[in-house]
């Protein structure tokens, strides 16, 4: 479904984002980074874009 690093991490980042849809970029990255998953926010922003 996603590539990468982000394949894991995309049905949460995708249930975060329905529970608060206003999660600052950074915020994400840095749940992203509290799990061992060390991603630049560009690629979180497309993860984001491809989620809808």
């Amino acid at each position: 479904m996603y590539d990468g690093k982000l394949n894991t991490m995309g049905i949460r980042i995708r249930q975060r984002l329905a529970h608060n849809g206003d999660l600052p970029m950074g915020e994400l990255c840095m749940e992203l980074a509290g799990r061992a998953v060390a991603v630049h926010r560009s690629n979180v922003c497309r993860l984001i874009h491809r989620l809808g």
